[in-house]
């Protein structure tokens, strides 16, 4: 069952990702101007800009047309992996290699501090 639009779904992901419409037209290789009519609600993307989109940014492209499904597809062995990861390292493809190397420098940053670690049974240490 549909609950949003593809327009709505976009802007979230452009809020998620904090991305302007260059940024976006960019990563997907969507025209500025095709954006523009999606945002706008003047057109609907067709299913392969719905796939370019999707696959842009690993996420399910149901969701990107507005079903009420998760907006990532599952992992293939969604016990196993956490998802914390999974969303990470899609934010890390996302960036340039400045914005890679500022991102390490953090990761280190937090695991250097003792509230931020984990314990050996696997919860914080706060």
């Amino acid at each position: 069952m549909k609950t949003s639009s593809s327009k709505e779904r976009i802007q979230m992901l452009m809020d998620e990702f904090h991305l302007n419409q260059t940024d976006f037209c960019n990563k997907t290789k969507i025209q500025k101007s095709a954006l523009s009519n999606y945002i706008k609600g003047d057109r609907v993307p067709r299913q392969d800009q719905i796939s370019k989109i999707a696959d842009a940014f690993g996420i399910s492209a149901s969701w990107l047309m507005g079903y009420d499904v998760p907006m990532y597809e599952p992992a293939a062995s969604a016990d196993s992996v956490d998802t914390y990861k999974v969303h990470l390292l899609r934010y890390y493809e996302l960036l340039n290699e400045e914005g890679k190397k500022r991102l390490l420098e953090q990761a280190r940053f937090f695991a250097s501090q003792d509230e931020y670690k984990e314990t050996k049974s696997g919860e914080s240490a706060g």
